[in-house]
């Protein structure tokens, strides 16, 4: 059946609307690879052209709200036509906001120009790279009217969140080691928050689109809907991944029901489980000889709705629609310093500590009454 409308006038305007909706859509998702790999090739022309290009999504913006007023006023839309221009009427604040966010890593570039290059994390690519696919997906979403495409981006934005955490990171073990280093540092600073914010409003313009195809409003549902289910994973998160957060995994496996995905993992992961973990886990019948620390873009985060940090040190990353996460602060007993004999002691009092943690979640949770 034709969705088309017999007033040719009106119909226009709908399709104008829409034309500028991808129009503006289009140059933002210009905008986020090119701000990207502006900074990362050091390109200055490349990032004036970003600049240049915030102009355009700036005037379209005016134009869109101008055309989406006029047709309330005048046609008084309902049902589809109606939800049409509302949506569009919010995703064209994020799409401004997105380049708002494209022109500050432009900036970022620009800053750069009288500083020597430094090293930047491989992750950078991978994020250009999701964001793009996330941002072509929103386009499409919208003009295919395709609410599964929709809601394959808001998932994906969880990813994009990750490699952020991983990355900042890096950038506080770059101040430390090079105190030199701290513009730049935080120069890279500035430009991770904006890409983890650009992942954000990419979400919003996909369950604007699931709003506008199904007259669902999502927003929020699945932190409601996460808060319903049973757990489906649980993470643990130390910076290094060897010690608490292996013996934690290693306590949730043991005590947990196995239908529950268990894992652990560091932004900083150390190169092997520190043996005297491995030692005390196995004196309570607990094998983790076989764990290895982990980076936490590692573990299919898609798939966690509890997150638990172990440590003070650790990045937090804020996850949408968790079930639950906080910090448990427990002292790190590879810092302790004594002989053999005391620092084994030390990993009994936290092993023994976490399981009373893990036993503690458990309840909390009501994980008990699923086995």
């Amino acid at each position: 059946m034709s969705t088309l409308h017999t007033d040719r006038e009106y119909q226009a305007e709908l399709n104008l609307l829409k034309d500028k909706t991808i129009s503006m859509g289009e140059k933002v998702r210009q905008m986020i690879h090119s701000c990207l790999q502006a900074y990362i090739q050091r390109d200055i022309r490349t990032a004036e052209i970003v600049l240049s290009l915030e102009k355009e999504v700036n005037r379209l913006e005016i134009e869109i709200d101008e055309l989406c007023f006029s047709i309330l006023a005048k046609r008084q839309p309902v049902a589809s036509d109606l939800r049409l221009v509302m949506s569009i009427l919010k995703q064209v604040p994020n799409l401004e906001r997105i380049g708002d966010l494209a022109e500050t890593v432009a900036l970022r570039t620009l800053d750069l120009r009288d500083h020597p290059k430094f090293s930047l994390p491989d992750k950078l690519q991978e994020i250009d790279l999701l964001l793009g696919r996330m941002m072509v997906g929103a386009l499409e979403a919208f003009i295919q009217k395709n609410s599964e495409l929709s809601a394959k981006i808001i998932s994906m934005d969880r990813s994009v969140d990750v490699m952020c955490a991983e990355i900042f990171r890096d950038i506080l073990k770059r101040i430390e080691k090079s105190p030199q280093e701290t513009f730049t540092a935080m120069n890279l600073h500035t430009v991770v928050t904006c890409l983890e914010r650009i992942g954000d409003h990419i979400t919003n313009l996909a369950e604007m689109n699931i709003y506008m195809i199904e007259g669902r409003d999502i927003r929020h549902l699945e932190a409601r809907e996460a808060a319903a289910r049973k757990v489906r994973g649980i993470l643990f998160l130390c910076v290094h991944n060897s010690a608490r957060s292996q013996m934690a995994e290693g306590w949730a496996r043991n005590l947990l029901p196995k239908e529950i995905a268990v894992f652990s993992a560091g932004s900083d992961p150390a190169d092997r489980v520190h043996p005297f973990a491995i030692k005390v886990m196995g004196e309570v019948g607990i094998d983790i000889s076989g764990y290895r620390p982990k980076k936490i873009s590692d573990i299919p985060i898609e798939n966690i709705d509890v997150v638990i940090t172990l440590c003070s040190e650790e990045i937090c990353i804020d996850l949408p629609a968790l079930r639950k996460s906080e910090t448990w602060f427990i002292e790190d007993p590879v810092s302790f310093q004594g002989s053999p004999e005391e620092i084994q002691k030390k990993f009994e009092k936290v092993r023994d500590e976490i399981k009373f943690r893990v036993e503690a979640l458990i309840r909390e949770l009501n994980l008990n009454l699923e086995t």
